[in-house]
C-alpha cells in the first residue's frame, strides 16, 4: 500500500514555490509561409489553355490579315501584386462576320483560279509595277492587273468599287505602291471603256455587264414573272434580284434601251417618278 505523502505547511508550500523557477511561456508556433511554387504540370496546363483560346480557323486567320483596324482579337493576362490570375479573351466572331469572311475567301479562290500566278512566289515581282520608262513591261503589267480588277468586280458582283476598300482587300493589298497602282489600273479599265470614275480616284463604276445586257435580263425577269403592271425604279431595287444592286441613276438609261427595243413604254407619275410598263405582245 502506497504511503501517503506528508502534508506541507503553508510556509513550506510558499518557500517551495519561490525556489522553483517560473516556467517561461513559449511563443505560439507560426506556420512557415507557403511558397507559391508552380510545378511543370501547371505551366503545361496553362499553355494548353492559351493555345486553345487562341486557336483560329482558316477563314478567321485570312480575315485578320485583311482587317483594317476596326476589329481586334487577343488575350489578356492580369497579374496583381497579391494574387495571380490568368484570363483569356477568345476571338468573338458573329455569324454575319463568318459569312462575310467565308464569302470573301471563296471569291478570292475563284479569282485565283482565273489568275493562278496570284499566290505563286515566282511572280512576286508582279506586285511591284515596272518603271514607266520600260513602256512595254508597264503596259503588260497594267493589262494583267486590269483583267484582275474586272474579274474581281464580276466575282464579287460589285458595280462600284472603292479605291480605299481595295487597299485592304486581296490581292490588291499586296501592291507595293498601293493607291497609285490601283488608280492606274482603274484608268486602264476606263481606256477600255469598261469603267468610269464616279468620284475621281476614289469610286469606280465597273461595267462587267453592259446596260444592254442588264436591260435584257430585266425584261426576261419581268416576262417570266408576268409583271405587266408599271414598275418604278424602287420596285426593281426591292426585288432582291441580280439587277437590284445597280446604281439607281442607271435605271432611266435602261428604260430608254427597253423602249428603243419596243419592249415597253416609259411612264411618269404625277410627281415625275419614272416607271416602265412592259409589253410582252411584241
Amino acid at each position: 500500500m502506497e504511503k501517503e505523502k506528508p502534508r506541507l505547511s503553508k510556509e513550506e508550500l510558499k518557500r517551495e514555490a519561490a525556489e522553483e523557477p517560473a516556467e517561461q511561456e513559449k511563443p505560439a508556433a507560426v506556420a512557415p509561409p507557403i511558397a507559391r511554387q508552380r510545378g511543370l504540370a501547371y505551366f503545361k496546363k496553362l499553355l494548353k489553355e492559351i493555345q486553345e483560346d487562341l486557336a483560329l480557323s482558316d477563314y478567321l486567320a485570312d480575315w485578320i490579315e485583311r482587317v483594317d483596324g476596326t476589329e481586334s482579337v487577343g488575350f489578356i493576362i492580369n497579374v496583381d501584386d497579391d494574387e495571380e490570375s490568368e484570363s483569356t479573351m477568345a476571338p468573338v466572331v458573329t455569324g454575319a462576320q463568318k459569312q462575310i469572311a467565308d464569302l470573301a475567301q471563296a471569291n478570292y479562290i475563284a479569282l485565283r483560279n482565273l489568275h493562278e500566278w496570284l499566290d505563286d512566289i515566282r511572280y512576286e515581282f508582279m506586285y511591284n509595277p515596272p518603271s514607266e520608262s520600260k513602256k512595254n513591261d508597264y503596259k503588260e503589267w497594267l493589262e494583267e492587273w486590269s483583267k484582275i480588277m474586272f474579274d474581281f468586280a464580276k466575282i464579287e458582283k460589285k458595280h462600284v468599287i472603292y479605291v480605299q476598300e481595295l487597299l485592304n482587300t486581296k490581292p490588291f493589298l499586296a501592291l507595293r505602291t498601293g493607291k497609285d497602282s490601283i488608280i492606274e489600273i482603274g484608268e486602264c479599265l476606263i481606256k477600255k471603256k469598261l469603267a468610269i470614275w464616279v468620284v475621281k480616284k476614289e469610286k469606280l463604276r465597273v461595267y462587267w455587264k453592259s446596260l444592254d445586257e442588264w436591260a435584257n435580263l430585266i425584261y426576261d425577269w419581268a416576262y417570266k414573272n408576268a409583271r405587266t403592271e408599271p414598275l418604278f425604279i424602287f420596285n426593281l431595287k426591292e426585288e432582291n434580284e441580280c439587277f437590284s444592286d445597280l446604281p439607281e441613276e442607271e435605271f432611266p438609261e435602261i428604260f430608254k434601251i427597253l423602249e428603243k427595243q419596243k419592249k415597253g413604254k416609259i411612264l411618269k407619275s404625277t410627281d415625275k417618278k419614272m416607271a416602265f410598263a412592259f409589253d410582252f405582245n411584241r
